[in-house]
């Protein structure tokens, strides 16, 4: 299949909205770009696109190759794949790499987990940093807010299911809750919250980060990475597997709240 221009999503296990890049169709074809060298092909998780463009630098010194990486949430990016999308490497979520296995689509025996994301809180708006840390806590701050936000195929939503269902609070959370680009308008003391992994709310200036989800309900969202049935270069694609389990990334990863 022809390989498309790369596309990065908003927010992912953000929001799931994907914007094209100046990036070519012949170079998605693998074609040698101007320094004679393929580039490889990346499907990866919102998630780490933060922690992964912090060390990009770093990652294409280590393989070799220049990175082409689509970023969206894994079940957006697993309908890409099973739709005829052709890839060197994949990051996703653990059950769906599996399904791509069972299927053909990534290569048997070559999954790694490499990261796990708390699901965390992120607030918007002008009234003081609400608490988060303890269950009522986190109750009272998604009935005060104005509003909820969370990508509807993250891979964070049955934890936010199973939340709301143990507070107590599903109809009123049903009510307030709105997915999309377009962001509610605040009046003074009013808040907005987005729940979603850690790694998308940090790097978000519009938002700021209240901790992760109480230890009652946190789920970490786990990320693992497989080698594409259909890549061209499999000594690039191990080599990317082998840099995302190195310590260089450390850094990157916990600035951004990535566990290992």
């Amino acid at each position: 299949m022809k390989r498309r221009s790369i596309v990065m999503a908003i927010g992912g296990i953000g929001f799931g909205f994907i914007f094209l890049l100046a990036f070519t169709s012949s170079a998605k074809s693998g074609q040698s770009n101007a320094a004679g060298t393929t580039a490889v092909h990346v499907l990866m998780s919102t998630g780490l696109k933060a922690p992964m463009e912090a060390v990009r630098e770093e990652a294409e010194k280590a393989v070799g190759h220049p990175l082409i990486i689509e970023y969206g949430p894994a079940l957006s990016l697993k309908q890409m794949i099973e739709a005829g999308e052709t890839f060197d490497v994949a990051l996703l979520t653990p059950n769906v790499v599996d399904e791509l296995i069972q299927t053909g689509k990534i290569v048997t025996g070559s999954r790694v987990d490499v990261a796990r994301l708390p699901i965390g809180v992120g607030q918007r708006g002008d009234a003081s940093k609400a608490d988060v840390s303890t269950m009522e806590g986190l109750k009272q701050a998604l009935l005060r807010a104005k509003s909820i936000h969370y990508t509807p195929n993250g891979a964070s939503v049955p934890v936010l299911h199973k939340t709301f269902e143990l507070l107590g609070i599903n109809e009123e959370m049903n009510a307030k809750t709105y997915f999309g680009p377009n962001v509610t308008k605040l009046g003074p003391g009013e808040t907005e919250l987005t729940i979603t992994v850690a790694s998308e709310i940090l790097p978000d200036k519009n938002l700021v980060y209240l901790g992760p989800l109480p230890p009652e309900v946190q789920v970490p969202t786990i990320l693992s990475v497989g080698i594409g049935s259909s890549a061209g270069n499999v000594k690039a694609a191990k080599a990317l597997i082998r840099f995302l389990q190195v310590p260089v990334i450390e850094p990157a990863l916990k600035a951004n709240g990535v566990e290992r």
